[in-house]
């Protein structure tokens, strides 16, 4: 079997405590620069990917702006968290929808 590449790898586990390092288009250079900034776990990246409310663009542009990471490294690190989303907090969304329409059907059903 090929070992996994750094993306792969990354997608495929939870995110925990993993340094920001180890989210792919943020190698040492540019971990430094979150750093700098306060963002020293992927989770805490990750977070800023979801409060752009998973928008590739938006996400991209605010690393390039905000942190001066080029462009491909910055789309790097927005693929990987799009692909680590579908798995893991993807799966979580849906459940909640699913649970919220069961809720407002039960409501529904009470109703006179």
């Amino acid at each position: 079997m090929a070992p996994m590449n750094k993306h792969d790898r990354f997608i495929s586990e939870p995110m925990t405590a993993k340094n920001v390092t180890t989210v792919p288009g943020i190698a040492k250079a540019n971990g430094k620069k979150l750093q700098s900034s306060g963002i020293k776990t992927a989770h805490q990246l990750y977070l800023i990917y979801l409060g752009e409310k998973r928008n590739d663009a938006k996400f991209i542009l605010k690393l390039n702006i905000q942190f001066g990471i080029d462009k491909k490294n910055a789309e790097m690190c927005a693929r990987c968290f799009s692909e680590y989303y579908k798995p893991h907090d993807g799966f979580i969304t849906r459940v909640q929808k699913t649970i919220g329409r069961l809720v407002d059907s039960f409501r529904e059903s009470l109703r006179f």
